[in-house]
């Protein structure tokens, strides 16, 4: 058996980025999120120009200490990116990652404890979804439950490894030392990277191939359509679903949104808290059971009216001004179809139709669906919470691709009608609870959006202070009180408040683009684009968020179009107007920028002259 010296050092990740820019995000995001910023990241791709280097370039920029990007022209295969990303390799160990390869929590930390584990393994690998039958996992989810899958998999197979003939899928580890032995002095070929002849050479020269089984690591399709309903006749679900609402007063709302629900649940459930108009009689028509409950103030009293009624084995809600849209309603009815057991609730995202001023959609993460029992109770009186219920009673919440389309805020007399509500039911929950965070947290947001930054000023830091870092609101809390204090002129305050929840949420994109105004403000252009440019290569991670989606995006790309602009760099600003553009095709100030630029609109795989 060859000698190689046991690893010490960290990682060399090469990932071949050959696909677009689409399926590059979904590999990076996860990969930059789960590596530690020790690791050299290089990432190989075959194009200097277009959207997809662009992307890169941004990677790099904003982390230049260890990621690197290199182009080869022609360049097709995987294992020819493999190839050259060696040649810039520096660390202990080399991870070879697919192009489709989604990481998960401490893949690296389990891969190389098992390669030093002993020094007769050659080459470590995780279990996965498309992987040879030794390393395939039962059971595997859709790519936008990985994360929650992976913890999962890992405590009921912890510690648990096996050795194998051969290794493949998503992901290889093995040490430099073992590379640079068995090609005896020669550069390796492409042929000999792929997994099954590079899997032998190992083995010849003496080492064992093996397999982290407490590890899981996704490949995902380039193209996953949900599944959708087998349609059989007869099927019963295993699980009754419930659809519970509460309303007064929706008969311009109600018929469309039982519409877009009709077809979905095993029942529905409507309580009526005072209704004036012809609500009743339209819930009644859609077949939904109908009761009535006073209005004490309390919308957390309501819903539990309705969940007092509901017969099934999950409940669902929605509010009079949602929509469940196509092909929203079939990624429902897959879920709802799968459920088999009550041990679990669901997130199912909720995108707040935006307000003509030029912002993205709020989305928002609501637990939607979860299991009806007398345990899982709403609190609150208003903005009412169902999760405080799930984590008492030890509930597993896990998120899905599924969102909610909410009509609701488009009046702006509405809205303002709805404050003044919200604000006199938080008042009094406050006098019942006075050092309620969750409490303190709305009447800040109310404060601010009403145009009173030195008072959410006030709200916000005493909702800090009963707020431990890792609650669902703390992040939002910082992102709040920066927008508090660069209304009312503090921006040094305003970067402070957003350095502090940078400290616990680095990656967090609204602190980031926070951030970014306040700097700008300062007269800080560099710094601005810093911030911003990072945004561009975060994807919105699944924890509890309220955030403008146009910040993953157009409004984050207008940002940088403008500051390119200040700074007489005519064809980037060209790049990023058109990227707003390909986002919100009907931009009007995109397109004038554009005239004024004198510059063509830049088509993805195009850079602008």
């Amino acid at each position: 058996m060859l000698t190689v010296p046991r690893g010490q050092g960290t990682t060399s990740v090469i990932v071949p980025c050959l696909r677009g820019w689409r399926a590059a995000r979904r590999c990076l995001v996860p990969l930059l999120r789960h590596t530690d910023a020790s690791t050299q990241l290089v990432l190989v791709t075959n194009t200097r120009s277009g959207t997809l280097a662009a992307y890169l370039a941004g990677i790099r920029d904003a982390e230049p200490a260890r990621v690197q990007v290199v182009v080869v022209r022609d360049l097709k295969r995987v294992r020819d990116a493999w190839r050259c990303g060696l040649r810039e390799a520096r660390r202990e160990f080399v991870a070879l990652l697919g192009p489709t390869t989604i990481v998960t929590d401490g893949w690296h930390d389990q891969l190389t404890a098992l390669a030093n584990a002993d020094p007769t393994i050659g080459m470590v690998a995780p279990m996965s979804n498309v992987a040879p039958p030794l390393q395939a996992a039962d059971g595997a989810p859709a790519a936008e439950n990985v994360d929650a899958f992976a913890a999962r998999w890992r405590a009921a197979r912890l510690g648990r490894w096996l050795t194998s003939e051969t290794l493949g899928g998503p992901c290889l580890l093995l040490k430099r030392g073992i590379l640079e032995a068995i090609s005896a002095g020669s550069a390796l070929r492409s042929a000999d990277l792929r997994s099954d002849r590079l899997s032998a050479r190992i083995r010849q020269a003496g080492f064992q191939l093996a397999i982290a089984n407490d590890l899981y690591v996704h490949r995902f399709q380039r193209s996953s359509p949900s599944t959708p309903s087998t349609g059989l006749a007869g099927f019963v679900r295993p699980c009754r679903v419930s659809l519970t609402m509460i309303v007064r007063n929706e008969e311009a709302n109600l018929p469309a949104c039982l519409t877009s629900a009709a077809g979905l649940f095993d029942e529905i459930v409507i309580v009526d808290t005072g209704s004036t108009d012809r609500t009743i009689e339209i819930a009644r028509s859609f077949g939904a059971r109908v009761f009535e409950f006073p209005w004490v103030d309390d919308f957390a009293a309501a819903r539990n009216a309705a969940l007092a009624r509901a017969t099934g084995d999950y409940a669902f809600w929605l509010d009079a001004d949602d929509r469940i849209e196509s092909p929203h309603r079939e990624r429902l009815r897959t879920l709802f179809d799968g459920l088999r057991s009550k041990d679990a609730a669901f997130v199912i995202r909720c995108a707040c139709d935006a307000d003509p001023s030029g912002g993205g959609a709020t989305v928002v993460d609501h637990v939607r669906l979860f299991p009806l029992r007398e345990d899982v109770r709403w609190t609150y009186r208003v903005h009412e919470q169902i999760l405080p219920a799930l984590r008492q009673a030890k509930i597993h919440v896990d998120w899905t691709d599924a969102v909610i389309r909410h009509v609701g805020y488009n009046d702006p007399e509405l809205r303002q009608s709805k404050l003044q509500r919200d604000d006199a039911i938080l008042r009094l929950e406050l006098a019942e609870h006075p050092d309620d965070p969750f409490v303190l947290f709305n009447l800040g947001q109310i404060s601010l959006e009403s145009g009173d930054p030195i008072t959410a000023v006030g709200y916000l830091q005493r909702s800090l202070v009963g707020s431990a870092p890792g609650d669902s609101i703390t992040c939002k809390l910082h992102a709040l009180m920066a927008r508090a204090y660069q209304q009312a002129g503090d921006l040094d305050s305003a970067l402070a408040a957003c350095d502090v929840g940078l400290a616990t949420l680095p990656d967090d994109a609204e602190l980031l683009f926070r951030k970014g105004v306040a700097h700008r403000l300062r007269g800080e252009p560099e710094r601005a684009g810093l911030c911003w440019r990072r945004i561009l290569t975060l994807q919105r991670p699944e924890r509890f968020a309220s955030v403008d989606q146009g910040i993953f995006g157009h409004v984050t790309q207008q940002n940088l179009a403008m500051l390119c602009e200040e700074q007489g760099d005519r064809a980037a600003a060209a790049l990023h107007w058109s990227a707003v553009l390909a986002e919100r095709p009907d931009d009007a100030r995109a397109r004038q920028a554009l005239g004024r630029l004198g510059q063509p609109l830049v088509h993805a795989g195009e850079w602008p002259s």
